[in-house]
């Protein structure tokens, strides 16, 4: 049973024009760090943030924030973002052990499931099921939209063993990054430095990274590689992997077909960037602790780093500014042609863009 709150989840939803593989762009939230990124089939962009609130960037660049008028304690901030076909959104809040989701049509927060343990990034199966990376208990679960859930990898201890064989009995360690490519699951492990593949009753394989943290491997064999803290991944259209690489401060791909590895992002610096980023070379562009990663249908890349959330092109040569869009310096006024009241009577409306007040 879903348990129909009438209030407001803590992350911001964009709609994204279609851009040309030549444009890129970077978003300053001034929210706060930017925690989780997703975009759906239709490519909008959701992301969240250390801060209670939900903004939504259309196709003209409007922005619309979306607030609660109370109780916003009882959520946290979304760790993990996903959509389903309906375009309905489903959403963990590690802090407070939960899965949520969000219907489309009328706004309203549901309570899918609260067992869950430190539940970091999600996917959707083609089922409607939500698989989530469990991090508490080292392990992969298969959640049903009524709240069921199984574990689908990992034993429950803290370990790095267990390839070749089924995933149920593999040692996982962090796991906290999930993808999908039909009925392959991806799983990155923040413990172990690597990314692992696995079918549901099926076998789990290594095929990013050694087990050892580090920074090696590039234009060779993802296998090969060392990764350092992969906290996300991503898949595109073409069925690369992209992967934020924490702790390496880099965006690294590895190429779906022949599964060699390059940075495609990143210096390797942690250092901030202090002025506004211009059109430059992605490779020169330092990216402090990548933690969240996300593709749409046209093979751009989305990845974020402190407050920005950055967009490299489709060939990932080139990142450009485009302004400071996701700033709203003046007061929004309340768009009382969208009014939601949940079960407990809590209003939730819609502001007008900053544009528009």
């Amino acid at each position: 049973m879903r348990y129909t709150f009438g209030l407001v989840v803590f992350f911001w939803m964009f709609t994204l024009q279609a851009q040309a593989a030549s444009l890129a762009n970077t978003w300053h939230t001034s929210t706060g760090v930017v925690q989780a990124l997703h975009v759906d089939e239709r490519n909008n962009l959701y992301y969240s943030a250390d801060t209670p609130s939900l903004n939504q960037l259309t196709t003209n660049q409007n922005l619309t924030t979306w607030v609660s008028t109370s109780q916003l304690a009882i959520f946290n901030q979304a760790s993990g973002i996903a959509t389903d076909s309906l375009g309905n959104v489903y959403f963990t809040d590690s802090a407070a052990n939960s899965l949520y989701y969000i219907d489309v049509i009328t706004g309203n927060i549901q309570l899918v499931s609260n067992q869950l343990n430190q539940p970091a990034g999600i996917a959707i199966t083609l089922a409607g099921d939500i698989v989530v990376a469990n991090m508490g208990t080292n392990q992969v679960l298969l959640v049903s939209p009524n709240g069921n859930s199984s574990i689908i990898a990992g034993n429950g201890i803290a370990g790095y063993t267990g390839d070749s064989g089924l995933a149920v009995d593999a040692q996982l360690n962090l796991p906290s990054g999930i993808a999908i490519d039909g009925s392959a699951i991806y799983v990155s492990e923040l413990g172990n430095h690597t990314v692992r593949r696995f079918t549901i009753g099926g076998s789990i394989q290594t095929i990013v990274g050694t087990g050892t943290a580090g920074f090696i491997g590039d234009n060779g064999s993802a296998s090969l590689a060392k990764l350092n803290q992969p906290t996300d991944i991503a898949l595109d259209p073409a069925g690369n992997l992209l992967i934020a690489d924490t702790a390496n401060h880099r965006v690294r791909r590895m190429n779906g077909i022949d599964h060699i590895i390059t940075t495609i992002a990143g210096t390797g610096s942690s250092i901030a960037n202090t002025t506004a980023i211009t059109a430059s070379s992605a490779l020169s562009t330092n990216l402090p602790s990548p933690t969240a990663i996300a593709t749409d249908s046209l093979g751009n890349v989305y990845v974020n780093s402190g407050q920005q959330i950055i967009q490299l092109t489709a060939d990932s040569t080139a990142i450009a500014a485009a302004g400071n869009q996701v700033s709203c310096t003046s007061p929004a006024l309340p768009d009382f042609s969208w009014i939601s009241l949940g079960l407990f009577g809590l209003l939730l409306y819609r502001l007008k863009p900053c544009s528009d007040a």
